[in-house]
Order: C-alpha cells, then sequence, then structure tokens
C-alpha cells in the first residue's frame, strides 16, 4: 500500500504521520542493507527484488512527505 493510499484510509495527525515517515524510510533502509548483501553473495535477482522494494519504500515516504510540507504551507 502506498503513502497517498494510506492517508485516504486515515488523516494521520502530524506526529502519527511523522511516524509513518519514519517507518517508510527505515524500510527502505533496510531493503538497501539487504541489497548490498545480496550483491555480496553474488544473488542478482534477489538484489533487484529488494532495490525495487527499497524504492517503493522511497516513493511512499517520499509522498508523505510531499503531503505533510503541503499541509504545512497552507497552514492545517
Amino acid at each position: 500500500m502506498n503513502a497517498a493510499a494510506q492517508l485516504s484510509m486515515f488523516e494521520p495527525e502530524g506526529a502519527e504521520a511523522v511516524n509513518l515517515l519514519r517507518s517508510h524510510l527505515a524500510e527502505a533502509k533496510r531493503h538497501r542493507d539487504r541489497v548490498e548483501y545480496f550483491e555480496v553473495l553474488r544473488m542478482p535477482g534477489a538484489a533487484r527484488r529488494e532495490t525495487v522494494m527499497a524504492e517503493q519504500a522511497e516513493a511512499s515516504a517520499f509522498v508523505l512527505a510531499v503531503l505533510l510540507d503541503l499541509e504545512a504551507e497552507a497552514g492545517l
């Protein structure tokens, strides 16, 4: 589920939204660490899968960050 879908399900308040953002960033970091692990083991398929998952988590974090920024600019 991407960040926009998550926000459409509920409207997190500031602290809750920041926790969600941190969660996406932590997930992205875990996947990036796994990419390195699989590259060392010479498992390119697994490394590519983890790269895609990391990119999805980063995209979710980016969408959420943009929405939080827009809310902040609008004074919400």
